[in-house]
C-alpha cells in the first residue's frame, strides 16, 4: 500500500506540475503537497533531497499567489530563495522537524 501511495504521489506531482506550467499556477500548491508526501515516504534515502523540490513548488505557488512572478528571472529568484531556505533547514533541523505534520497525525491516531 505504501508503495502505491509513493508512486501515486510522484505521478500526481508530475501531473500537477504540467498543469501548473500549462494552465493554472495554483497547481503548484498541490504539486508541493504531493512532493512533500513523496519526500516523506522516501525519507529513508532521498527524502531530504526531494524535499527541496517541494520547497521550490511552494515558493513558486507563493510568488504566483502574491502576483510577484512576472518574468522568467523571477521564477529563478524564487527557486534560489527556496533552495537557500531548504539548505538552512537541512543543516539546522533534525529529521523529525522536517515531517512534523506526519508526527502530529501519528500521535493523534495513537490516542
Amino acid at each position: 500500500m505504501i508503495g502505491f501511495i509513493f508512486v501515486l504521489s510522484f505521478c500526481f506531482t508530475l501531473l500537477a506540475t504540467i498543469l501548473a506550467i500549462a494552465n493554472n499556477k495554483n497547481w503548484y500548491w498541490l504539486a508541493g503537497l504531493s512532493m512533500y508526501i513523496f519526500s516523506f515516504l522516501a525519507s529513508w534515502s532521498i527524502g531530504g533531497y526531494t524535499l527541496s523540490i517541494a520547497f521550490a513548488f511552494w515558493a513558486l505557488a507563493i510568488g504566483y499567489s502574491l502576483k510577484r512572478i512576472k518574468k522568467l528571472s523571477h521564477i529563478g529568484i524564487a527557486v534560489i530563495i527556496a533552495l537557500i531556505v531548504w539548505g538552512a533547514m537541512i543543516a539546522t533541523l533534525d529529521d523529525a522537524w522536517w515531517y512534523l505534520p506526519f508526527s502530529i497525525f501519528t500521535w493523534l491516531i495513537s490516542k
